[in-house]
């Protein structure tokens, strides 16, 4: 291709040709521009055709990726965060409480949640049940998979923080992560008022795509 001077150009700007816009077919200036506001890439007219930015390309182990295609690229891993559904619960009343409960369109990861018992009451009638649920088809019903654990049947459990779901041989170490698509779900729920509502805190944590 012979040189060309850029001088006088134009801007566009529109959808790109997947959106549903076409980008105008021949431009009179080299060096005009179309920038795709639904991806980000802006695209340079050489007189022959519409050619990406070289701004935008990068060349990574032998290979042209956009900073677009390595942003989506990014944003599709997994990211390990804690819950914000971590918090502290005060039972209202004997129904069921939801503590932690999560679906996505994309595999995620439940690293497990943590309960801390300090504090609780352990008299007669306040045995709190934790049960873990998970959906294995989409718009499947919730199954019990981790077995209904009790505490303060007697005592405060030992060590006063527990891990859940865990492993029965490993009760008391790092909950075992759990991986699905369409719903996982911790409850807890106290018997009854006894001597009194208890409080505890929960802390949870998954790894989901984009956050």
């Amino acid at each position: 291709m012979a040189v060309q001077m850029m001088s006088t150009i134009q801007r566009w700007e529109g959808l790109s040709v997947a959106g549903g816009d076409a980008k105008p077919a021949a431009p009179t200036f080299v060096g005009s521009t179309y920038y795709e506001t639904d991806t980000g890439r802006t695209y340079l007219w050489n007189g022959v055709a519409w050619v990406i930015m070289p701004v935008h390309i990068l060349n990574v182990q032998g290979g042209a990726y956009t900073i677009q295609d390595l942003m989506e690229q990014f944003q599709a891993m997994p990211d390990l965060a804690r819950s914000p559904q971590s918090g502290t619960l005060t039972f209202p009343d004997a129904t069921e409480q939801t503590l932690y409960e999560e679906s996505d369109a994309h595999p995620f990861t439940w690293y497990g949640s943590r309960i801390d018992w300090t504090g609780a009451n352990n008299g007669a009638g306040e045995n709190t049940t934790i049960k873990a649920y998970i959906k294995l088809k989409n718009g499947g019903t919730y199954r019990i998979f981790n077995g209904s654990v009790v505490y303060l049947a007697a005592a405060l459990p030992s060590p006063v923080i527990t891990n859940h779901p865990n492993d029965a041989n490993d009760a008391l170490f790092s909950p075992v992560p759990v991986k699905n698509v369409y719903g996982v779900k911790l409850t807890a729920t106290q018997a009854a008022v006894g001597g009194g509502w208890n409080t505890i805190d929960h802390e949870h944590f998954d790894s989901k795509r984009g956050g």
